[in-house]
């Protein structure tokens, strides 16, 4: 298969790199320099335009394919650990920014009709069969990372110590095994005020953007 690894000089070794060199190129000449096999070719030709979102942009009429790699058993595993790790990493990086004010006004005004930036835009369950349903366009081995990656954002958010997440449950259990009394949960009940509020506020801008603003991979 060929692979193209730079535009008139300039590599692209990600796929971004390669939207980036031609999107501001709309009917220009370019050459585009290919790998094929152990040959490097350097062909030329006009690159084509298309109207997206209002913008004209430079299109060459290629699409991104997955690569995919046979590994060992260990190799998997491995694999499947790091990946985890970066999904716990990615969770608390992204719960700290939906936090910021910023990110609240946004979910807020969502609810309104108002823009979400993707990266604090919240999935509610009518996003993630709109995922499921793109299966056959993405491949079945992204849509199932997406599910790994959505069940280890639920499990990490639920294990928080507040009640009346399961997190907080079992923080009120550790704190009476150690102490020897009987908590009093009724103190809590600000906090999980709080809690609830915030998750029907998240579930609910999730599930007006999902319907208004589908999501497509």
């Amino acid at each position: 298969s060929d692979t193209i690894t730079a535009i008139d000089g300039r590599s692209t070794p990600e796929w971004d790199d390669l939207v980036g060199a031609l999107e501001s190129r709309a009917g220009d000449v370019i050459d585009v320099t290919v790998q094929r096999g152990s040959e490097e070719l350097v062909l030329s030709g006009e690159l084509g335009t298309r109207v997206v979102e209002g913008e004209v942009r430079g299109f060459l009429g290629i699409s991104p394919a997955p690569l995919t790699e046979q590994l060992s058993v260990t190799e998997a595993v491995a694999d499947a650990g790091s990946q985890f790790v970066e999904g716990v990493r990615f969770t608390f990086v992204s719960f700290a920014r939906l936090l910021q004010f910023d990110s609240l006004g946004q979910l807020f005004g969502g609810i309104f009709g108002g823009e979400v930036d993707d990266e604090v835009r919240p999935v509610s369950l009518v996003g993630v069969v709109q995922i499921g349903a793109q299966a056959d366009e993405v491949g079945f081995a992204t849509i199932a990372l997406i599910l790994a990656i959505i069940n280890v954002v639920l499990g990490i958010i639920n294990g928080l110590p507040l009640f009346p997440l399961d997190g907080g449950h079992f923080a009120v259990a550790v704190y009476e095994k150690i102490s020897g009394r009987t908590a009093d949960v009724r103190k809590l009940i600000p906090v999980a005020v709080v809690v609830i509020a915030f998750i029907s506020i998240f579930g609910l801008a999730a599930i007006i953007l999902d319907l208004v603003d589908p999501i497509n991979l």
